[in-house]
C-alpha cells in the first residue's frame, strides 16, 4: 500500500481477519480449537495486543536481550533461556534472538498480538525503526501459537538495499538456508523510486485453518483433495 506503514498495514491486517470471521462464522469468535489439551476459543472483538520483540523474549523467558548487541551476549541470553546453543558461533547474533523467540515465545501467543519491532538483522527488506535504528518497522501477527502475517515498512533506499542484499549473500555462503537473494531488477525499480509503502503478506492456508477450526492443513488444502477423487474414479 503506497504512502502507508507497518502501524496502517497492522490496522489493515485486523480489519481483514475480523470482516472474513464473521463472513464465514457470522461472528467475531472463531471455532475452538485444542491447544495442548486445553479448548480455545477466540474472540476477535477484544483488543489486539501489540508486544514488541524483546519485550516479548523478556515476558516469556524472564531474560532481559534489551541491551544484547554481540554474538557471545546473544549465546548467553540463550542459555538463560533453556535453548540449546550448539552451533550459535555460526550465526549473527540477531539470529540467535531468532531462536530463543522461535523456541520459547511463539507457543505463548494465544490471543492474536501483534509482535512488532524486530532485530534489524532479521529484515534484510524492511525500514529500519525509525525511533531506534537497531530494529526494524516490522510485525508477525500470532494465533493461536501459530504466525498469521507478516509486514513491514517497505525498505525505500536502493544504496542500503543492496548492502542488505550483500550481507544475506554473506550469509547464505556461510550456511545460512533461510537468507533472501540477491535481486537486481528490485533494486533498479527502487533507483527509479519507491514510496513509502507498507507490505503484508497473509497465509492463506492457515487463515482459513484458523477460521474454519481445521487443524490440519492438508484437511483444507486443494491438492490432496484432487488427487483422492481422482484415484477414486
Amino acid at each position: 500500500q503506497a504512502y502507508a506503514d507497518y502501524n496502517d498495514v497492522m490496522y489493515l491486517s485486523e480489519e481483514i481477519y475480523k470482516y472474513l470471521a464473521q463472513q464465514v462464522n457470522g461472528s467475531l469468535l472463531l471455532p475452538p480449537r485444542s491447544l495442548n489439551g486445553t479448548e480455545v476459543v477466540l474472540d476477535l472483538s477484544k483488543p489486539w495486543r501489540r508486544l514488541p520483540y524483546l519485550d516479548a523474549i523478556r515476558e516469556f523467558t524472564g531474560v532481559d536481550v534489551s541491551q544484547v548487541s554481540s554474538l557471545a551476549d546473544a549465546i548467553t541470553a540463550a542459555s538463560r533461556a533453556g535453548v540449546k546453543t550448539d552451533g550459535m558461533e555460526k550465526m549473527d547474533w540477531e539470529q540467535v534472538l531468532g531462536e530463543i523467540f522461535d523456541q520459547k515465545v511463539e507457543e505463548h501467543l494465544i490471543e492474536p498480538t501483534f509482535i512488532i519491532d524486530y532485530p534489524a538483522g532479521l529484515c534484510p527488506l524492511t525500514k529500519r525503526h525509525r525511533d531506534n535504528p537497531k530494529l526494524a518497522e516490522r510485525f508477525e501477527l500470532y494465533m493461536a501459537g501459530m504466525e498469521m502475517a507478516n509486514a513491514f515498512s517497505e525498505l525505500s533506499d536502493p544504496a542500503y538495499q543492496r548492502e542488505q542484499f550483500e550481507a544475506q549473500k554473506r550469509r547464505a555462503a556461510a550456511g545460512d538456508e533461510e537468507t533472501q537473494p540477491m535481486d537486481d531488477d528490485y533494486l533498479t525499480a527502487l533507483e527509479y523510486g519507491l514510496p513509502p509503502t507498507g507490505g503484508l503478506g497473509i497465509g492463506v492456508d492457515r487463515a482459513v485453518m484458523m477460521l474454519t477450526g481445521a487443524t490440519s492443513v492438508r484437511d483444507i488444502i486443494l491438492f490432496p483433495q484432487q488427487r483422492q477423487a481422482q484415484s477414486e474414479t
